[in-house]
């Protein structure tokens, strides 16, 4: 049903109360119809949202069906607290010769590595 003006919405009401009640009886219809397909469209989205948000953990799907949007896996390894790398290295020059060593912050010396 097409949207009326208020000039037809006078002209059915002129025409005497039978008029008036078909014209609402037919709204209510559109309503009524209008209000199951809502119904009808709210439970394929929430079908939809189920299939998508499926997965081989909360499924009998197997993890190869779950394609390129698994997760990654978590590590299992905790921080220990220490810094990350390796002993500073240092240069030495030894007669002419550059050469690294690694500073030992426990023996506070030098330690030549080659």
């Amino acid at each position: 049903m097409k949207r009326l003006t208020p000039t037809q919405i006078r002209q059915i009401y002129d025409q005497g109360p039978d008029a008036v009640v078909d014209l609402v009886t037919q709204l209510f219809d559109i309503i009524d119809r209008l209000e199951s397909e809502v119904h009808a469209l709210k439970a394929r989205g929430a079908e939809l949202e189920r299939q998508v948000h499926r997965n081989s953990h909360n499924s009998s799907q197997p993890p190869s069906a779950d394609g390129l949007k698994k997760p990654p896996p978590k590590s299992q390894r905790r921080p220990s607290g220490r810094l990350r790398g390796g002993q500073p290295v240092v240069l030495c020059q030894v007669h002419g010769h550059v050469k690294f060593a690694a500073m030992s912050n426990t023996w506070n010396a030098f330690h030549p590595l080659g």
